[in-house]
């Protein structure tokens, strides 16, 4: 980034913390990806949204981290940051079904589809009629068909 362009972005920024409205405030400049945005200070590169919520309400304590209210990564309006533990925020996530699970996890290598047709599968009825957790031979056999680990586990997704 150029020094006027890093210029711009500071004075961006600077008029982001000054925010009287509710609305969100994109980021328009460099980012570290998945949508955070980044800004030099003092020769370092920080997260934006960090910044503007330890500007805005403090040091940031120990075992915390930068959340936002509104869900959006790039957004910088200090009125939708705050700091909270990993479980609250991911509690939050959770809630606004934000979170990245199953097929919007971007690491997912089965369909919900797939998952459920696992399962189906994996599970069979015992003399007793009652639901019962299937051999290891055809854990193998759906983990090959399927390309991933042969993990009992998998019946659990």
């Amino acid at each position: 980034m150029t020094n006027a362009r890093r210029g711009e972005a500071r004075a961006f920024f600077g008029a982001a913390l000054e925010a009287t409205h509710n609305q969100c405030i994109p980021w328009p400049y460099s980012d570290f990806g998945k949508g955070y945005g980044q800004i030099q200070i003092d020769g370092r590169s920080r997260r934006v949204h960090v910044e503007a919520c330890r500007r805005a309400h403090g040091e940031k304590p120990d075992g915390y981290q930068t959340a936002h209210s509104c869900n959006n990564p790039s957004c910088i309006n200090p009125r939708h940051l705050s700091w909270k533990t990993a479980k609250e925020n991911a509690d939050d996530r959770r809630a606004n079904d934000t979170h990245p699970a199953g097929e919007r996890n971007p690491n997912a290598r089965l369909t919900q589809e797939q998952v459920d047709e696992i399962r189906r599968s994996h599970i069979r009825e015992s003399s007793r009629g009652r639901a019962r957790i299937g051999s290891w031979a055809n854990t193998d056999y759906l983990a090959y068909k399927y390309a991933v680990s042969p993990v009992l586990s998998l019946i659990h997704i």
